[in-house]
């Protein structure tokens, strides 16, 4: 007997589902899976405010990346898919929006002065 772990919509039995789109989890098919990941530094220069590199991604579908920024005093955040800004501590540098596509990752930044910000990002595998 195979042991998962499985969560099921409302209303669903999740002892007898078989349709895999009627459970929210199941751990037999590594929902959430990371598939590639990678690092990058981003010299951002005064009076550019649009940064962008490849993401690397093997998957030709690719409809869910996380990502995490640093600044240069330390400080890690995830950045923002609005216009809220998240802000290093020292306020010294700030991104205002990130977004993704199948071939690169994009920051919006207006940097007070020259500096260098890390970035790390996951790949997930595509929803159900």
């Amino acid at each position: 007997m195979t042991q998962a772990i499985k969560v099921s919509k409302q209303g669903k039995d999740v002892l007898t589902e078989t349709n895999r789109n009627n459970l929210i989890f199941d751990s037999q098919l590594n929902t959430f899976k990371i598939v590639h990941q990678g690092t990058a530094s981003l010299n951002c220069t005064v009076g550019t405010n649009r940064y962008q590199f490849a993401h690397n991604s093997p998957l030709s579908d690719t409809s869910c990346i996380f990502a995490f920024i640093e600044f240069p005093d330390g400080y890690v955040t995830v950045p923002s898919y609005t216009s809220v800004q998240s802000a290093s501590y020292n306020g010294s540098a700030a991104t205002s929006q990130w977004c993704f596509d199948q071939d690169n990752i994009y920051f919006f930044l207006n940097p007070p002065n020259n500096l260098t910000i890390k970035t790390s990002w996951f790949v997930f595998e595509p929803p159900l």
